[in-house]
């Protein structure tokens, strides 16, 4: 499922680079009026789906943190006296840190 995020935001990089150099072509000095249409179909194509594309992406950020949240939640039920001591532990080193801070 990473590889599933890091194609989709690699993917939603080049998109948005790609509307930008064409925003830029459309708005920016120089060009004739053809490369100017061009652009400006260009970054419209490349606009129209993108929520799309943004709601897959946050579905698929969703379903990744509901399956987390329910392996955790095994694991600390499944271990309840290691999750106790783990935590201990931390708060023993996060009060330390602080306390030598002063």
């Amino acid at each position: 499922m990473a590889k599933d995020v890091t194609a989709a935001r690699d993917n939603c990089w080049r998109d948005f680079n790609q509307v930008v150099s064409d925003t830029e072509n459309c708005c920016g000095p120089g060009g004739v009026g053809g490369e100017k249409a061009t652009a400006r179909v260009r970054a419209s194509r490349k606009i129209s789906p993108r929520p799309e594309a943004a709601g897959d992406l946050q579905r698929l950020g969703v379903e990744q943190g509901h399956g987390r949240r329910a392996r955790t939640d095994d694991y600390v039920h499944e271990n309840p006296w290691q999750v106790i001591a783990i935590a201990a532990g931390v708060g023993v080193l996060v009060g330390s840190s602080l306390n030598s801070r002063r």
